[in-house]
């Protein structure tokens, strides 16, 4: 109990240090293209409509794996991001993580995570969202606006929780 309530404490919105492009709106993620382990590209324009649950991880980071599969139930649970939530994570290749894309994606695969992962290369978004904690976890309202951040890992009740906030705060 002190754990999620600790975890949704956390939950606090954060403005943009860096841009890594122009955004009339500071709330609102920039545009963006990013491809994930299938090789499908995403956009901002993807979410559109959507609560976004956006999570920042690393190969490397034991409470990011601790997570995982918490993420992954939810991914299955709210339809495979064929409803109203998109779950992505978001992973940078050979800069933060010192995995490789396709280490990245091998990591997945063998752990059985099949929640679409962007890869940022170059972690323009993270730089862009200040993200200096792992795992770090954005909701992303439907109309766009960041709603706000869980630092650190959470369970999959507090996951319920904060994707529930994003489908309310209209």
């Amino acid at each position: 109990m002190l754990k999620r309530f600790l975890a949704l404490l956390l939950l606090l919105t954060l403005l943009p240090i860096v841009s890594i492009a122009e955004t009339e709106d500071p709330s609102k993620l920039p545009e963006f293209t990013f491809h994930d382990q299938y090789g499908r590209e995403w956009t901002l324009a993807d979410f559109e409509g959507k609560v976004v649950f956006l999570n920042f991880w690393t190969t490397w980071c034991p409470w990011c794996i601790r997570e995982m599969p918490d993420i992954e139930a939810l991914f299955h649970e709210l339809g495979e991001n064929e409803g109203d939530v998109l779950i992505l994570g978001i992973d940078t290749p050979e800069t933060v993580d010192t995995a490789d894309e396709a280490g990245i994606a091998a990591f997945l695969a063998e752990n059985g995570f099949t929640y679409p992962t962007l890869m940022d290369p170059e972690d323009q978004l993270g730089t862009y969202l200040g993200i200096q904690v792992f795992p770090t976890t954005f909701i992303i309202k439907p109309d766009g606006t960041i709603l706000g951040s869980v630092l650190g890992a959470v369970d999959i009740e507090t996951m319920r929780e904060v994707i529930e906030q994003g489908r309310t705060e209209e």
